[in-house]
């Protein structure tokens, strides 16, 4: 039984959105989807930047950084757009062979990012002094409180429109 041309067309417009999405979800925010995506290494030379100016890197600190967060950049992007095209899958054709198969690669770069991750820690102890790491531990702990900070304030108001909806019924 083959699918109907409608389905079909409804699979490859999921598909297509989701995959824009996804192109933009790498960028950063709203700003990055006006630019379009970043040209490969642009996130991690922003970032190397950011912290050499908090941290005082020299110039082999930064290379060898750079180097590592490359290596992570476009695992994660793989990872993101096949989670994307697995959602579409589940939609419109339910757990099949497709939808293993996709788990199965997620699962694999998802063990590849975490060596990936790993490697960047590791070298990250090595590469910057005890101090710059205990500068850089304490940015990181910053970053995670106003990520988490924005998540709060988002669910907050996600709740306030749910009842603000509840009390328009």
């Amino acid at each position: 039984m083959s699918p109907s041309p409608i389905r079909t067309f409804l699979l490859a417009l999921v598909l297509i959105l989701a995959t824009g999405t996804a192109a933009l979800a790498r960028g950063s925010g709203r700003e990055q989807s006006r630019r379009g995506p970043p040209e490969q290494g642009e996130r991690a030379d922003r970032m190397i930047e950011r912290l050499s100016d908090k941290l005082d890197l020299t110039e082999a600190q930064q290379s060898v950084l750079r180097e590592e967060m490359e290596k992570v950049g476009p695992l994660m992007g793989q990872s993101m757009d096949l989670r994307h095209e697995l959602r579409g899958v589940l939609l419109f054709e339910g757990e099949t062979e497709r939808a293993r198969e996709i788990r199965s690669e997620i699962q694999g770069l998802d063990d590849q990012i975490y060596s990936a991750q790993v490697g960047f820690g590791e070298k990250l102890r090595s590469t910057l002094s005890a101090q710059q790491f205990e500068e850089f531990k304490q940015l990181h702990a910053q970053r995670e409180e106003r990520r988490d900070e924005r998540r709060e304030d988002r669910r907050e108001r996600r709740s306030e429109r749910q009842h603000d909806r509840s009390d328009d019924d």
